[in-house]
């Protein structure tokens, strides 16, 4: 029962002084937009090829043994995850389960499960890669890695951060990440043939 109009306003170099924090003129806007545009692409590509790596890894190693109780405690996160999200929406998880994953909780408990042991085998095979190829942080590295993190997450005191996180698990996270970039750096990418 309305009508809009869309006004787009003229780009100028008053409209650029306006609205951007960086730019003055509208040569150096165009400049900001251009290398934004680049490192988001650049940055996509780089979470594609990541994930790439994981699942030629996955699909190229082999799990004899899972380390006891790894699986139920992935399994434990998870389910504890999602009950959480259950809890915001005020209902129990095997409502949220049914109603808005739409699935039984048997399927349910199976794909978690699942995941569970893809979560543990890839860690598994990293560990593996970064003991062979000798591959560690310093402690300097991996405190700019908990820094970093702790900025992803929108947390303003990084120690505290770590605190609620467990320096343990930050530190195989950060040791996963460095040892995805490895193998990144060096893998040999090749174009799909279908």
């Amino acid at each position: 029962n309305s009508i809009y109009q869309k006004n787009i306003p003229e780009l100028t170099d008053e409209w650029v002084q306006e609205n951007s924090d960086t730019s003055n003129t509208v040569d150096e806007y165009k400049e900001e937009i251009r290398t934004s545009l680049e490192e988001n692409n650049e940055q996509s590509a780089r979470s594609s090829l990541l994930s790439e790596v994981q699942s030629a890894l996955l699909e190229q190693s082999e799990i004899k043994e899972y380390p006891e109780g790894a699986v139920d405690e992935q399994v434990s996160q998870a389910t504890d995850y999602y009950t959480w999200i259950a809890g915001l929406y005020g209902i129990e998880l095997s409502d949220y389960v049914e109603n808005y994953l739409q699935t039984t909780m048997d399927d349910f408990n199976t794909r978690l499960e699942d995941a569970a042991k893809q979560t543990v085998q890839l860690d598994e095979a990293l560990k593996l890669i970064a003991e062979k190829e000798d591959i560690d942080l310093t402690e300097e590295e991996y405190q700019d890695k908990f820094a970093e993190y702790a900025e992803s997450a929108g947390a303003d005191d990084v120690d505290a951060y770590v605190e609620q996180n467990g320096e343990d698990v930050l530190r195989e996270a950060a040791l996963r990440d460095r040892v995805l970039d490895y193998l990144a750096d060096n893998c040999i990418q090749v174009e799909d043939s279908e």
